[in-house]
C-alpha cells in the first residue's frame, strides 16, 4: 500500500485522483430530503435535530463531558453549513407551524450528518492543499488523511482536539461533568417555575418568563464571565462596548439555561423530549424587550447586538457564533 503523501510530493495522477473525490464531496447537499420542506420548517427542524443529538450525548456521557463539547463544536459548524445552504437554496417560504414529524426528523438527521461529514472533508482537503496533511488512496472513492509523523505536530493537534492526560485536573477550558450553576436560591426558583409549566401537546410545553429567576442567574453569570471578558470593558465593538456585551450575554445565557433545565425536567417527567418546544422562537422585538428588561442596556444597543449575532449578518462561521437564526421574513429568530 502506498505511504501517506503530502501534496508537494504527490504525482500529477495522485493530485488528480484526490481532486476528483474532492469535487464529488462538494455535491454533499444534492438530493437531500430536507429540500422538500419550507425554509422555516427546515431551519427549525435542523436546530431541533442538533439539540436532540446534543441531549443524547449528555445522557450518555454527562453534562460538560469532553464528548458533549466535541459534539457541540462539530454540530455548530455543520449547522452553519446547512443554514447557509438553506438560505441559498430558495426553499418555499409559506407553510404551517412546524411539527416534529418522523419525516422531518429523518430528513434533518440525514442533512445534519451529511453537513458534518462534509465539514470534515473541507478541513482535510484544506490541510492537504497546504501540505499540513498527507493522503493515501484506499480506493477510487476512499481516501485516508493523516498528520505527518512529527511529535510536535501530533502534540499540538491532540491539545487542540481536547485530548488530556488521564486524570489531569479539570480546568476552565476543560470542565468535567459539572453544571455551571448550582445555587440553592436558583434551584428553589427553578423548582417554583417548574410548577407553572403547562402542556401544549404531546411534544410541546409552555412556561412564563420569571424575571426573579433570570435576574439571579444573570448576576451569577456576570461574575462567571469576568475571566473570559478580561479585556478593557470600554473596548469599542461598534455601537456598544465589551462591558455592555457582557451584560447582554449574561442575560442570554440565563434565558438559555432556564430553557435547557425546563426541557430536561419535562423529558424526565414525561419520558419524551419536548421537541416542538426545544427551540426558543421569538420575534426580534420580543428578544429585544426580554433582554433589555433584564440588564442595564438600551434597547437600541440590544437590537444591534442581536443583529451582530444573527446568522447571515456576516460570513457564516458557526452556530455558536450566530445563535440567532432568522426566519425567512427576518422578523423572528431562534
Amino acid at each position: 500500500m502506498p505511504s501517506p503523501t503530502l501534496k508537494r510530493d504527490a504525482s500529477a495522477d495522485l493530485v488528480a485522483q484526490v481532486q476528483r473525490i474532492e469535487d464529488q464531496s462538494d455535491k454533499w447537499s444534492d438530493s437531500l430530503a430536507l429540500a422538500g420542506f419550507t425554509h422555516d420548517v427546515a431551519t427549525w427542524g435542523v436546530l431541533t435535530q442538533i439539540i436532540d443529538v446534543i441531549e443524547q450525548y449528555i445522557t450518555k456521557y454527562g453534562h460538560g463531558s469532553q464528548e458533549q463539547r466535541e459534539t457541540m463544536m462539530n454540530l455548530g459548524r455543520a449547522g452553519s453549513l446547512l443554514f447557509d445552504w438553506l438560505r441559498k437554496d430558495n426553499l418555499p417560504d409559506h407553510g404551517s407551524w412546524p411539527r416534529w414529524t418522523q419525516a422531518l426528523a429523518d430528513a434533518t438527521r440525514e442533512a445534519v450528518f451529511a453537513a458534518h461529514n462534509y465539514e470534515i472533508f473541507v478541513s482535510c482537503f484544506s490541510a492537504w492543499h497546504k501540505d499540513r496533511m498527507a493522503v493515501e488512496i484506499l480506493s477510487p472513492t476512499r481516501l485516508r488523511f493523516s498528520v505527518p509523523p512529527s511529535q510536535t505536530d501530533r502534540r499540538f493537534r491532540a491539545h487542540q482536539q481536547g485530548a488530556r492526560i488521564p486524570g489531569w485536573p479539570s480546568t476552565p477550558d476543560n470542565p468535567v461533568d459539572k453544571s455551571f450553576v448550582n445555587d440553592a436560591d436558583v434551584n428553589e426558583l427553578l423548582s417554583q417555575l417548574w410548577g407553572r409549566v403547562t402542556l401544549e401537546g404531546a411534544l410541546a410545553m409552555r412556561y412564563p418568563d420569571d424575571s426573579e429567576l433570570l435576574s439571579a442567574l444573570r448576576d451569577i453569570y456576570e461574575v462567571w464571565l469576568q475571566p473570559m471578558f478580561r479585556r478593557d470593558p470600554q473596548l469599542d465593538l461598534g455601537g456598544y462596548n465589551l462591558g455592555t456585551f457582557r451584560q447582554f450575554f449574561a442575560v442570554l445565557l440565563s434565558v438559555c439555561t432556564v430553557h435547557e433545565y425546563i426541557c430536561y425536567a419535562w423529558s424526565k417527567t414525561h419520558g419524551r423530549y419536548p421537541f416542538e418546544s426545544a427551540v426558543l422562537v421569538k420575534s426580534r422585538s420580543e428578544w429585544v424587550g426580554l433582554i433589555a428588561g433584564l440588564c442595564d442596556v438600551e434597547e437600541g444597543q440590544v437590537r444591534l447586538m442581536i443583529t451582530d449575532l444573527t446568522f447571515g449578518s456576516i460570513r457564516p462561521l458557526d452556530v455558536y457564533i450566530h445563535p440567532f437564526v432568522p426566519s425567512l421574513d427576518g422578523q423572528s429568530g431562534s
